[in-house]
């Protein structure tokens, strides 16, 4: 059983979500105590979370493609958060939103419409309804500016 009672099954089940979760804590704790070198903070992070023998290795890539391409993702956020500044969206948004956006920008492996659905649940576990709403409507606008089908992976 991971954070927030996420279940990882006898056949991998809930391990992407999880790892999602996981992608996200990091985010946030990085957000929140303004970390620019992260690397350190990354390997410690990953060998201290209680993931009961998880592999965090999707976790750890999306993390990745988040720092990495931080600015592209912003920009990203800055077109389809219309009337929104990225310094006034709240914190647990903006790293689901990054997660997120990373994931449909840079895994062509998986379909935009499944990162949609999976932003959607962790918010759902991390924030209210009107942070749902957000989420959703700001990555569905990502989604509709992919060159991309969005109901399956495109490899």
């Amino acid at each position: 059983m991971c954070e927030f009672g996420l279940s990882v099954g006898e056949n991998g089940s809930g391990t992407r979500t999880a790892n999602r979760l996981l992608a996200v804590q990091f985010l946030y704790m990085a957000e929140v105590r303004n970390l620019d070198d992260v690397g350190s903070e990354f390997v410690t992070f990953f060998d201290a979370v209680n993931v009961d023998g998880m592999d965090c290795t999707f976790a750890s890539e999306l993390v990745t493609l988040v720092l990495s391409n931080r600015e592209e993702i912003d920009s990203a956020i800055r077109k389809c958060a219309t009337n929104w500044q990225i310094n006034r969206i709240a914190k647990v948004e903006l790293c689901v939103l990054r997660m997120a956006i990373a994931e449909m920008l840079f895994r062509q492996d998986i379909p935009p419409v499944v990162t949609i659905n999976e932003a959607i649940e962790i918010i759902k576990m991390l924030a209210d309804n009107d942070s749902k709403r957000f989420v959703n409507g700001v990555l569905d606008r990502v989604k509709d500016s992919l060159n991309r089908p969005c109901r399956t992976a495109n490899i």
